[in-house]
């Protein structure tokens, strides 16, 4: 162990009263004011757009929005082959931590597909690439290892004051513009949902992650 290994030892063991009741409360108190705020943002702007989609209220449950256009058509179970969720860079214990960026975590907005894994949406990502540079063009972040995603900024200073002030609005904010801006790309998101559907023949489900139903 290092001279900075042995202090920062030390100083936790001297303030871990401190340290304990923080993390308690970041975890469950602080968590689940931004999970009800940013799941109040995704009813609205489902509603507003006639979009289906759930929202978070813990750490375990799934952020998505989908047109109903994406919908697996036959599929008797209503499974998607394309939808949009939140998803986090990194691990942490806490939602606090992703949305504050500490120590280069954090949030992004990716697609999704019920009907085809991971691999096989990574594959029909990297053999469109002009598909990918069009969503470039829009703001998103294509890449050509095969990940598409729409990453969110937030102000560590508006989050904070957000918690003291009871007010989400301005801490949140990226979020609501990155909603608007994925509503307003579903013409691309609506070619992708046609080459997935072009690549997916079997239908099988989805074999990790993704929405709740």
């Amino acid at each position: 162990m290092t001279q900075q290994d042995n202090d920062i030892g030390a100083a936790i063991v001297r303030n871990i009263d401190l340290l304990e009741s923080a993390m308690s409360y970041a975890s469950e108190t602080m968590d689940r004011l931004i999970g009800q705020e940013i799941g109040d943002i995704l009813k609205r702007k489902r509603d507003k757009f006639g979009w289906n989609g759930d929202a978070v209220e813990t750490v375990e449950d799934n952020f998505w929005l989908s047109s109903p256009e994406w919908i697996s058509e036959g599929d008797p179970d209503g499974n998607y082959d394309l939808f949009v969720e939140m998803d986090m860079t990194g691990e942490a214990v806490t939602w606090l931590a992703y949305f504050a960026g500490a120590a280069g975590l954090g949030v992004h907005l990716e697609p999704s597909s019920n009907t085809l894994s991971r691999g096989p949406l990574k594959r029909v990502l990297k053999s469109n690439p002009e598909l990918m540079a069009e969503f470039a063009s829009k703001g998103f972040h294509w890449d050509p290892e095969g990940k598409l995603t729409l990453p969110l900024e937030f102000s560590r200073e508006a989050l904070a004051m957000a918690f003291e002030e009871e007010d989400f609005s301005e801490a949140l904010a990226p979020l609501e513009e990155a909603l608007d801006l994925v509503f307003e790309a579903r013409a691309l998101f609506d070619r992708l949902a046609a080459k997935i559907r072009k690549d997916d023949k079997r239908k099988s489900p989805r074999a990790a992650g993704g929405r709740k139903g």
